[in-house]
């Protein structure tokens, strides 16, 4: 199940700008295939709730959200690190 926009996270670039992403749980990785419509950046991480931190292991960018995770080259790295959420921009929750 993935939980609709749990809040922002804001990821200030190298340039100095801050971006601030749609923040996401999920239970499985099987949910992120199905649940986002839209495009733009997309950051995988472990988040956890006791300290409120996450540890971001997977940075990316879709053309389409719709399809990118339906056989996504990192999936195993990203299960392996235990992801349990996903930070994305411009992007539109598919309920």
């Amino acid at each position: 199940m993935i939980t609709k926009n749990v809040g922002t996270v804001a990821v200030k670039g190298k340039s100095g700008k801050v971006y601030n992403f749609t923040f996401h749980t999920f239970d499985s990785f099987e949910d992120v295939k199905d649940g986002f419509t839209g495009h733009g950046l997309y950051l995988f991480g472990k988040y956890t709730a006791e300290t409120s931190y996450v540890k971001y292991i997977y940075l990316g960018m879709a053309s389409s959200f719709t399809t990118r995770f339906d056989s996504h080259h990192m999936e195993d790295r990203i299960k392996r690190n235990g992801a349990n959420c996903r930070h994305s921009l411009n992007e539109q929750f598919h309920s």
